[in-house]
């Protein structure tokens, strides 16, 4: 046995089953607190998700025209740079309902609220049910997959100007406080808004 694990050994065994359990309790707690603090993918600002979560925690906008080398246009599906093949500008729709609905990540934007222009989101966006209390602003985008607003109530603006949504758009019993943007939105499948 090496002297450091000889040490440790007499320490451990040496004082009593008291001293072990407080060790082991202190050990538990320290792997405890490190899984608590694992970073997420929208911790890694290396990543879109993280890059748009580091600007919007800031109360900045996540433009990613200017992240990702410059503005497109969501109606030009065969743009070759919408297919992002270093993945510099898509977003997952999973992202987009944390920060708006789920805690800590609601909680921790400020009341800018979210801004995201010349993203990706890919997925399908459901926030039915939902109460947005900041401004959101998600423009110049392509959704990928459906847009689900039914029964929400939103405190503050909801724009989508100039984005394209692929698939439904379900605002059914929509409910908004303020002003929603749809100006200049390009729509590939069914609207509701009953």
């Amino acid at each position: 046995m090496s002297g450091a694990r000889r040490a440790i050994h007499a320490f451990l065994f040496g004082r009593g089953p008291i001293a072990f359990v407080l060790v082991l309790a202190i050990a538990v707690g320290f792997a405890a607190s490190a899984l608590g603090r694992t970073p997420s993918a929208n911790d890694n600002a290396k990543s879109a998700e993280g890059w748009a979560w580091s600007r919007i925690k800031q109360g900045l906008p996540a433009d990613f025209g200017d992240h990702c080398g410059g503005p497109l246009d969501p109606t030009k599906k065969d743009d070759p740079a919408w297919l992002d093949p270093k993945l510099c500008r898509t977003i997952t729709a999973g992202f987009l309902v944390d920060i708006l609905t789920r805690s800590p990540r609601r909680d921790e934007a400020t009341y800018a609220g979210v801004e995201i222009q010349n993203a990706k989101i890919v997925g399908d966006v459901d926030l039915s049910f939902a109460k947005l209390d900041r401004p959101i602003q998600i423009t110049n985008s392509r959704f990928e997959g459906s847009i689900s607003l039914s029964y929400v109530r939103a405190e503050s603006l909801v724009d989508l100007g100039g984005s394209l949504i692929a698939g439904p758009l379900d605002m059914s019993s929509f409910h908004s406080e303020s002003d929603v943007g749809l100006f200049g939105v390009a729509m590939k499948a069914d609207v509701n808004l009953d």
